[in-house]
């Protein structure tokens, strides 16, 4: 079947329903024991549906009451004042489900399917990007497992039911990628680059660190600044302080809750205040201690990464007895994840496994794709193993638990057998993939 936009969406859909019922009913997960802001219901009911299972999020309140308005919005209990166009996308498909003929659905059941139809929307470009990486030409039966495999990236599955900008950050890591794989950008394909994560800042900030990180990796190519580079930075950061400029002019006022609350990022903004009233009160934001506590929670987590770590080292392994292609997307996402890694271990509030599995997280897990796909050919062992190895992770299991060494259960061991059943067969075939 060849690859077009709406074969994407059917595979895509398709991806969806049987990562909803692997977690749900399949192997009965429970996000109520591993994460105190998501609790299953068993009684979700929309239109002839009922008793329907269903993960129901702490921020769906906050999400739901500011798309409904501006008032609601800009006031004081939204936290996600910096997030305009995501609201509004969900503010959006809310008004487009509400305006359908013949269809009576409550305020929250309209809430529930807008916030769907807009992780639907990400994972989509999600898809179409990895995509155009791994250059697939036409769907076979492995590419439908990959595609199925990427959607199944434990950050990412969580997400598809959640109002979380989790998948947004995937999302520019994999644009992020497919630029530096470029070899010769136009200056066109550039500016594009930087309008597009410009706008993007409006759903969520980090878009300009990725358009930063890009910028900074032609620079360490071409070992020169390029001509174009403050009109760059200008297009990066121009929606951004548009936005704030049309709030400050306009009747109401923007409230940095992360700055009132956590105090994000802007400690490192006091420390350097001659002020003798400034005082840092949270023990992770000073210079002698952020990265302290930064590395803690990293050590915490490493456990939970041991066996893909395992995996990728072998998988190098094996590639390079194999004399098969470089590994040069491998090195260009270590290279992003590494300086994403870096920007959040700043942030001086640590919310544990989260900001970890942007950078380590989706380092491992895409790294392994990558391998799967494009060195050693979609290999049916080497992918059945790393789609058992992401449902043995029950739903949302790593963020509220420090795993200092690997979990193991029923799955793992049978993604460990079918791993080890994949260099049986490589180390025992010579003849190389490409």
């Amino acid at each position: 079947m060849k690859i077009n936009k709406l074969n994407t969406v059917t595979v895509l859909f398709f991806s969806i329903i049987t990562i909803y019922l692997l977690d749900f009913y399949i192997l009965k997960n429970n996000g109520n024991e591993h994460f105190w802001c998501v609790q299953i219901i068993d009684n979700f009911s929309i239109r002839n549906l009922n008793n329907i299972r269903l993960p129901i999020h702490c921020d769906e309140g906050t999400y739901r009451l500011a798309s409904r308005s501006l008032e609601n919005f800009f006031d004081r209990n939204n936290p996600y004042q910096g997030r305009p166009l995501y609201v509004g996308f969900i503010s959006i498909f809310m008004s487009l489900v509400n305006s359908i003929p013949f269809i009576e659905l409550s305020e929250y059941q309209q809430f529930k399917i807008a916030i769907f139809l807009v992780q639907f929307t990400i994972l989509f470009f999600i898809v179409r990007t990895f995509i155009s990486i791994s250059k697939f030409k036409q769907f076979y039966k492995n590419e439908y497992i990959v595609i199925f495999l990427l959607c199944s990236i434990p950050g990412i599955r969580w997400n598809i039911f959640f109002p979380s900008v989790g998948n947004l950050t995937f999302l520019f890591f994999l644009i992020s990628l497919k630029y530096l794989l470029i070899n010769n950008i136009s200056n066109k394909e550039e500016n594009r680059l930087y309008i597009i994560f410009g706008l993007l800042s409006l759903a969520h900030l980090s878009a300009i660190v990725y358009g930063l990180i890009i910028k900074f990796y032609f620079y360490i190519k071409n070992r020169q600044i390029n001509k174009n580079t403050l009109f760059h930075i200008i297009m990066l950061t121009f929606p951004y302080i548009l936005y704030r400029q049309i709030v400050s002019i306009s009747r109401y006022e923007y409230y940095d809750w992360h700055r009132s609350v956590y105090n994000q990022f802007y400690w490192i903004l006091e420390v350097f205040q001659s002020d003798s009233e400034v005082s840092i009160q949270r023990e992770c934001q000073s210079l002698s201690t952020f990265f302290k506590c930064n590395n803690l929670v990293t050590l915490n987590y490493l456990g939970y990464f041991g066996i893909l770590i395992f995996y990728f080292l072998v998988l190098i392994i094996i590639n390079k007895y194999k004399e098969n292609r470089s590994i040069e997307i491998i090195n260009k996402s270590f290279f992003i994840c590494c300086l994403i890694f870096i920007f959040w271990s700043f942030q001086g509030y640590y919310e544990f496994f989260r900001f970890t599995n942007y950078s380590i997280g989706y380092f491992l897990f895409t790294s392994l794709i990558f391998f799967a796909v494009l060195n050693f050919k979609n290999d049916i062992f080497l992918l059945i193993s790393l789609l058992i190895y992401v449902y043995s992770i029950p739903y949302l299991e790593p963020y509220n638990q420090a795993f200092k060494f690997p979990r193991l259960n029923y799955l793992t061991i049978t993604s460990i057998l079918f791993f080890f059943l994949f260099i049986f067969k490589n180390l025992n075939n010579k003849k190389t993939y490409i």
